[in-house]
C-alpha cells in the first residue's frame, strides 16, 4: 500500500510539472521575422572633380617620404625621399560612376576612383587593386638631399 501511495504522489507531480511546462500562456506575445543581411559598408566617390582640386602636391598618409604632384599643364611626377621616381600624365573624368583620376606613368595606366578631394584631403581607390591611398596637400616641399 504504501509503495502504491508513493507512485501516485510521483505521478501527480510528474503530471504537474508536464502541465506547467506544456501549459499555453494568456498572454499573447507579437513577433516579427527580421531577414538578416550582412552589409558591406562602401565609400560613396565624389560625383565630380575638378583638375583644380587635384593639381598640387600631395603626401601620402601611409609613407611621409612619398609624394605625387600633379601639375597644371597635365603631367604628373612621383617622388620619393625628395628624388623623382618616375613621371607621367594625368587627367579626370565624371562618370555616372563617380569621379575618376586616370594617369599614365612610364607608358602605364592606371585607373582611380575620387573617393574625396577637397583643400587638404586626396582619398583615391585604385581600381586594379582596390586598395585605398590616403593624401595630404602638403605646399613648399624641399627636396631631400641623398648622399
Amino acid at each position: 500500500m504504501k509503495k502504491m501511495i508513493i507512485f501516485i504522489i510521483v505521478v501527480v507531480v510528474l503530471g504537474g510539472v508536464y502541465y506547467a511546462g506544456n501549459k499555453k500562456s494568456d498572454v499573447v506575445v507579437p513577433t516579427t521575422e527580421v531577414e538578416t543581411t550582412d552589409v558591406e559598408v562602401v565609400a560613396v566617390p565624389e560625383t565630380t572633380v575638378g583638375t583644380e582640386q587635384i593639381i598640387g602636391t600631395w603626401q601620402s598618409i601611409d609613407d611621409e617620404q612619398a609624394l605625387v604632384i600633379f601639375n597644371e599643364d597635365g603631367s604628373v611626377e612621383n617622388m620619393y625621399g625628395g628624388q623623382e621616381v618616375s613621371g607621367g600624365t594625368w587627367s579626370t573624368s565624371d562618370e555616372a560612376e563617380g569621379a575618376f583620376l586616370h594617369t599614365v606613368v612610364d607608358g602605364e595606366k592606371y585607373e582611380y576612383v575620387v573617393l574625396k578631394v577637397n583643400e587638404t584631403t586626396l582619398t583615391l581607390s585604385y581600381l586594379a587593386h582596390g586598395n585605398t591611398l590616403n593624401y595630404t596637400r602638403v605646399e613648399n616641399v624641399a627636396p631631400v638631399n641623398s648622399q
